[in-house]
């Protein structure tokens, strides 16, 4: 019945462990399990090695945590011989293309030796027998709906029900299928150098959605360029943590590292190097990565302010003032002239719905030291820069608009009073600042949360990011869905290819987790520590990533986790 001596001696093994040592839900200090056998009164707790009792009670070993669940006592022995993916619903090639992922994720090569080749999918399961009780060869996925858009409304709900021989997977989209797909990966644990797989708590049955739609990590090219395959490499990480929008900054005052076909200098003028620039087949690739990966990648082409590079190749936009970094001229047709014509070009390279603007940080100082710029306002009627700065946003916006796009735009727009389109989405960056996202909602507009979560802030530790609540309460339910989400910002000043995914991870899990699972979520361990049951999991979620090529600082030690046992 089984396909191996070894398969035969890990079953008959732990069934002689289950009938002395009752299992319970618990934290394993080793980053391979959250799931620890607890001796019977007598024996000593070392008897299943140095593992340090750090949980609680029912909650799994997944990141981040998922909305509802319920597991049980038994455990299974996942055939890695004989599993297989099997789609029961619609097929694609992003769900064929997931498969093979999760296939090299579930039964990775075996550390210091050969790799096991990937087991086949879309083949058909086993039929049940009496001898498959304890095994499971399967996971059966059933996707509801044929849609293959990806957009801020798309549902990533997913039931997960594990139990032997077959575990079963059902999602209304494709997309939430990748996420049931990270959830079971996940609870696939290792064992003896990966010749044996397991899962505990079976069954298991989870029920899952985000609580946001959007789930985000600012990108900063800008400042250092960050090479194609660490943003490759940056997508996968973002999945394992279900984060879902790549916020891309790809350009700023420092330079123009993205290539465009209409305006050439740009990047020729812009970059620091001539091989540090996005080609149009690098942005084509980035983009369907991580759409694989269900994430939208959403450009940021910040203006006014922030694009000294821009003018470098082009400096007739440019406000003639003496601040070193300035701002374009708002009141030429030619510089709205060279933004159609560029937004056009762009909404060709990213397909999302959204781009975003920026707006920030813009210097009036700038403007009022130009004498064209102040006689236009004369000539116009306008004594305020603030209503230059409208004028400005509102024809931007129009051209955007009229590409075929919504917008996203920094929180100085709303704060300063300007009049937006309907659809505008603020996000709010100024700390934690409800005063500001309360009123963003209560005037209909919808609001992202990114003001606590500024991974550049590098003293702050990863619990400080998952203390953050995006609601204060003081909202209607109503006007809590026009908070759409929320996202962690990686500035680029300090970090570079050397450190970016250590700086970034596990900190932004912090925020993943806090976006994804609902409000209040984990509930404190039966001992009222409100971290052991978030803790732990972090830990292993570290340790996980590490296996997966992401090396992710560890969590500190404060926690009392010094490293992952397998190092």
């Amino acid at each position: 019945p089984f396909p191996s001596p070894m398969a035969r001696a890990v079953v008959t093994l732990l069934i002689f462990v289950s009938a002395f040592l009752p299992l319970s839900w618990a934290g394993w200090n080793d980053g391979t399990s959250f799931y620890r056998a607890v001796p019977p009164p007598g024996v000593p707790h070392d008897f299943l090695g140095p593992r340090r009792y750090t949980g609680s009670t029912s909650v799994p070993a997944v990141w981040p945590l998922p909305s509802s669940y319920s597991l049980g006592e038994d455990v299974v022995v996942v055939d890695a011989h004989k599993f297989s993916f099997h789609a029961s619903g619609y097929m694609s090639d992003t769900l064929h293309a997931a498969f093979d992922r999760y296939s090299h994720l579930l039964f990775p090569p075996l550390q210091g030796g050969e790799g096991k080749a990937p087991p086949p999918h879309g083949t058909l399961l086993p039929a049940r027998d009496e001898h498959d009780a304890s095994v499971l060869v399967g996971l059966d996925v059933n996707v509801l709906s044929h849609d293959m858009s990806l957009t801020l409304d798309t549902d990533e709900s997913y039931t997960l029900d594990i139990e032997a021989p077959v575990a079963h997977l059902i999602c209304h989209s494709v997309y939430g299928a990748i996420r049931g797909l990270e959830t079971f990966s996940q609870l696939v644990v290792a064992q003896d150098d990966h010749l044996a797989y397991i899962i505990r708590g079976v069954p298991v049955h989870i029920d899952d959605a985000p609580r946001y739609a959007h789930r985000g990590l600012l990108v900063d090219t800008s400042r250092h360029y960050l090479e194609k395959d660490l943003l490759l490499a940056n997508l996968d990480a973002m999945n394992y943590n279900k984060l879902n929008v790549l916020h891309w900054h790809v350009v700023d005052d420092q330079s123009f590292p993205l290539e465009s076909t209409t305006y050439p200098l740009l990047s020729q003028k812009g970059a620091y190097k001539a091989n540090q620039v996005f080609s149009p087949a690098d942005i084509e690739e980035i983009v369907e990565y991580g759409r694989l990966r269900a994430i939208r990648v959403v450009p940021e082409f910040d203006v006014p302010a922030h694009t000294s590079s821009w003018m470098a190749g082009y400096p007739h936009l440019r406000a003639n003032c003496p601040d070193s970094y300035g701002a374009m001229d708002p009141t030429k047709e030619t510089t709205y002239e060279f933004l159609q014509n560029f937004f056009l070009e762009m909404s060709k390279r990213f397909p999302d719905a959204y781009f975003h603007l920026g707006g920030d940080e813009v210097s009036f100082g700038c403007w009022k030291a130009d004498p064209q710029i102040t006689q236009w306002m004369k000539d116009h009627n306008m004594t305020e820069y603030s209503k230059l700065e409208e004028y400005f946003e509102q024809k931007v916006m129009a051209l955007v608009h009229g590409v075929g796009k919504g917008f996203v735009v920094w929180q100085e727009i709303f704060n300063n009073g300007l009049t937006v389109r309907n659809d505008t989405v603020i996000e709010v960056w100024k700390g934690l600042d409800y005063d500001t996202l309360d009123a963003v909602v209560k005037s209909g507009l919808r609001a992202i949360l990114s003001g606590c979560w500024y991974l550049d802030h590098l003293t702050d530790a990863w619990d400080t990011y998952y203390a953050c609540e995006p609601s204060d309460g003081k909202l209607t339910p109503e006007q809590e869905k026009l908070i759409v989400g929320g996202e962690a910002c990686m500035w680029g000043e300090q970090v570079d290819r050397a450190n970016f995914l250590s700086r970034v991870y596990p900190r932004v899990s912090a925020v993943a987790e806090r976006l994804w699972s609902p409000k209040g979520f984990p509930p404190p361990a039966t001992d009222g520590d409100e971290w052991s049951n978030v803790a732990p999991r972090l830990h292993e979620h570290v340790c996980r990533m590490r296996r997966r090529d992401i090396w992710a600082e560890p969590i500190g030690v404060g926690w009392g986790f010094a490293s992952c046992d397998w190092e």
